[in-house]
């Protein structure tokens, strides 16, 4: 081996401002470690983190410039490499994957935690994939709580909520990214539909919706599937809980559970 193999993990952290750090992630290491002297070392380990803004594009060319600056210029040299994100930079982590994607740069796992489905679409788009619209509607059929006004009534705490739920989670595909696991860790519990005059195909009927906002700004973002990847529905609370809440309990245990991916990713890399 002429030039030391480095292996690559970044963090991309929820609504954080876009900012790379060489620093710890949070990984546990020592399996890692171990693995490294019983096959003579001859690696390392560059641990990246940042947020993301709400323009992706300079974010991604950032990120590429320090992945080629660490790199020497030559991706060739890129052991094992992981990209993680929650919430807002979770959409970072796929563009960055397809960015990579496209440069034939081997990526061993992309994994998300509650990534932002807007019933209308990310503006400005990802970079490389678009919009992310939910693909589908709302089903109301069997197993959904809805009716004609769009609310439900909570008997037990006699609250009034607007949040009718659907049988089945919005789902989006995501196309141009190639890892070896691709990971979506979700939750559904502050998902939500109304009844609207304007679906994105201009249609008349139920389309999604939930209480989340951003500042004063209402976003009714829900969370759900990605056709293809590895989907895993957590539990962390009810539907009835507030929605924000929801989202920042899920991207805590979702951004536990990936680091706990990565570390075992960086300890499979190859003899």
């Amino acid at each position: 081996m002429s030039a030391r193999t480095i292996d690559i993990a970044i963090q991309l952290l929820g609504s954080n401002a876009f900012a790379i750090k060489e620093e710890a992630g949070g990984y546990d290491l020592t399996a890692y470690e171990a693995a490294k002297r019983a096959r003579g070392g001859g690696r390392t380990l560059i641990q990246i983190t940042a947020g993301a803004d709400d323009d992706l594009a300079p974010n991604v060319a950032a990120m590429i410039a320090h992945l080629e600056k660490v790199t020497g210029n030559d991706f060739g040299r890129v052991g094992v490499l992981t990209i993680i994100g929650t919430s807002n930079s979770s959409f970072l982590a796929v563009a960055l994957g397809v960015a990579l994607t496209a440069r034939a740069v081997p990526i061993r796992l992309v994994g998300v935690a509650d990534l932002p489905l807007l019933p209308y679409g990310r503006k400005p788009p990802v970079p490389g994939v678009g919009r992310l619209i939910p693909i589908d509607g709302p089903s109301m059929g069997l197993g959904a709580t809805a009716n004609p006004v769009g609310r439900v009534i909570d008997l037990a705490s006699r609250k009034v909520t607007a949040r009718p739920l659907s049988s089945t989670p919005p789902r989006v595909a995501v196309a141009g990214l190639t890892a070896e696991r691709r990971v979506n860790i979700y939750q559904t519990a502050g998902n939500g539909v109304k009844f609207t005059k304007n679906r994105p195909d201009g249609s008349v009927g139920w389309w999604w919706w939930s209480d989340m906002k951003q500042g004063n700004l209402a976003l009714g973002e829900v969370h759900g599937t990605i056709d293809d990847w590895d989907n895993r529905k957590l539990s962390v609370g009810t539907w009835n809980s507030d929605d924000d809440a929801l989202h920042v309990a899920l991207c805590g245990v979702g951004l536990t559970r990936l680091r706990e991916e990565v570390s075992a990713e960086l300890a499979k890399f190859p003899a």
